[in-house]
């Protein structure tokens, strides 16, 4: 319900970065409500593959059905997530990370509570190397209720987090 999206919810954690975590399992915790199920059976499907294909221009999408690399994350209070890419290739399924799609699930989120996604260029120089570096920030995206944001993804994709949550009582979500 959107008031227990509103707590403070402990999380058991499969991976945890500056107060960042995530069940990204197809197990009972994930599939554990009717809802859960619906929404993610809507972002798995066929027709959704199809709206990314049309909307990014990206042919052939597949979705992350093993859930590698998605699922339900969040931030704990006071937590971040340095400015990053993602990993590209998914060893299980030997397919490359093409998307990402975020839902945010953080209803009545002020802004003062921090937790905006930030998107960064590369510099010039690092741009064509192997190991390219994030130079400046092009774009704050407040995780605010409802909101989707799907962005192609690659080595040269920086974004996150970088400044932590400023709050006591409330998880930054999103799937």
């Amino acid at each position: 319900t959107r008031q227990e999206a509103a707590t403070v919810v402990k999380c058991k954690l499969h991976y945890q970065e500056s107060g960042k975590c995530a069940v990204n399992d197809d197990g009972p915790r994930v599939m554990s409500t009717p809802y859960a199920r619906g929404l993610f059976s809507l972002l798995l499907s066929p027709d959704f593959a199809q709206f990314l294909e049309t909307l990014t221009g990206i042919k052939g999408v597949i979705a992350d059905t093993a859930f590698q690399g998605s699922g339900f994350h969040q931030t704990l209070p006071g937590g971040a997530l340095a400015i990053h890419t993602d990993f590209h290739l998914n060893k299980r399924l030997m397919l490359t990370r093409r998307i990402n799609v975020f839902l945010y699930l953080n209803p009545d989120w002020e802004d003062h509570f921090g937790g905006d996604l930030e998107l960064w260029s590369v510099t010039k120089k690092s741009a064509q190397t192997s190991v390219p570096k994030p130079h400046r920030r092009l774009a704050n995206i407040a995780p605010k209720w409802g909101r989707l944001v799907v962005f192609t993804t690659g080595e040269r994709t920086f974004h996150g987090h970088p400044m932590p949550l400023n709050t006591t009582h409330r998880n930054r979500r999103s799937i």
